[in-house]
């Protein structure tokens, strides 16, 4: 009887104990905006100078004077660096040779079809008198046929040996490279002593003048460009306003992204491969979407999702039509405005569980 009675009052006593409270996530939660009416998207720009050159030279050969360190001033028409000269010193003295001898050809072929073709005009008033035969009158034609044909092919090789004297002061020339506009040495390749060869870069020279910023951009971010409203270039605090002034559709060398380049509005003192924000700012004219914190949305079976707050509780929504906004937003579908949604402690939730609000700790 005593055995029963414990069994009883242990039944008792386990159908009375209470059921597990229900656990109460705590959870951060931001409003969901509006779309704005305009839209900015940021990207890296760089300072650039309005004119930069590769400057090299037309012949090849040792570098004889370099005299010249990066961040020097130029002036158009200044020297840069020089290469030895010799071999074209050398090389114009046997063109001038060349010149004199074929000259000399020039002049005694000019002589002997001048005679021929004085013969010719006697023959050819005796022929027509029959004063001579036939036979004489085509033979001296065939003379000075003949000496006309030389003299032009003298004259060929005396314009071809003048050519060659022009190529060779061009080249002698070509020996000294200066400077093809006012700016500054912002590249030195090589130094004195250096054999180089012709059309290779010795320096890079980059001009004084306004600079400008380029940026690289996406085919799609292109189309977004050319609807730009305004753009900014922004370095710490300091804001600098930007007009577009090309925007091409050809991509750049490394063959992923295309080059855009801005004009600066305002005068500025900021120096070439300076680094900063270029802000794209366009109206949107995406409608149906709302701004949704980037940190609320998940990702289950290929699609993404947020946790809606109502009455205590989350529910889990779809959102569709994604686009990145900045980097910490996106616009989508799928929520409306002023509706509430978990940013923190969102992979911890399931559908209708109870959650309680509390502040982020900054």
């Amino acid at each position: 009887m005593k055995k029963w009675i414990c069994l009883i009052l242990s039944f008792m006593l386990f159908s009375c104990e209470k059921k597990p409270k229900e656990l109460i996530r705590p959870v951060v939660v931001k409003t969901i905006q509006k779309s704005p009416e305009e839209i900015d998207y940021e990207y890296l720009g760089v300072v650039i100078p309005k004119k930069e050159s590769s400057i090299a030279f037309r012949v090849s050969g040792p570098v004889k004077k370099m005299d010249l360190n990066i961040g020097d001033y130029v002036k158009e028409g200044d020297l840069i660096s020089k290469i030895d000269d010799r071999d074209y010193i050398v090389q114009l003295e046997m063109a001038e040779k060349k010149v004199s001898a074929a000259k000399n050809m020039y002049l005694v072929a000019t002589a002997i079809s001048e005679n021929a073709n004085s013969q010719f005009k006697r023959v050819k008033k005796l022929y027509y008198e029959k004063a001579i035969s036939k036979k004489i009158y085509e033979e001296t034609l065939s003379k000075m046929k003949a000496a006309a044909s030389s003299e032009l092919a003298s004259l060929s090789q005396y314009e071809a040996a003048l050519e060659g004297v022009k190529n060779a002061k061009n080249q002698l020339s070509d020996t000294t490279l200066v400077s093809p506009f006012s700016g500054y040495i912002s590249k030195i390749y090589f130094d004195e002593g250096s054999i180089i060869g012709s059309g290779i870069p010795i320096v890079t020279l980059s001009s004084q003048d306004k600079n400008r910023v380029k940026i690289n951009v996406s085919d799609l971010d292109l189309d977004k460009i050319e609807k730009m409203k305004k753009a900014e270039f922004l370095i710490g605090e300091k804001k600098f306003m930007l007009e577009k002034i090309v925007a091409s559709r050809v991509k750049g060398i490394n063959e992923v992204a295309y080059p855009v380049i801005f004009n600066f509005l305002e005068e500025n003192v900021l120096t070439s491969d300076l680094e900063g924000i270029v802000k794209i700012t366009l109206e949107n004219d995406i409608k149906g979407r709302n701004l949704i914190p980037l940190e609320a949305i998940f990702g289950e079976k290929e699609k993404m999702y947020v946790w809606v707050l109502k009455d205590g509780k989350v529910m889990k929504k779809e959102i569709k039509n994604i686009q990145v906004y900045d980097l910490k937003n996106v616009l989508g579908e799928g929520v409306l405005e002023g509706e509430r949604v978990v940013t923190k402690g969102v992979n911890e939730l399931s559908e209708g569980q109870s959650v309680k609000e509390v502040t982020e700790v900054m």
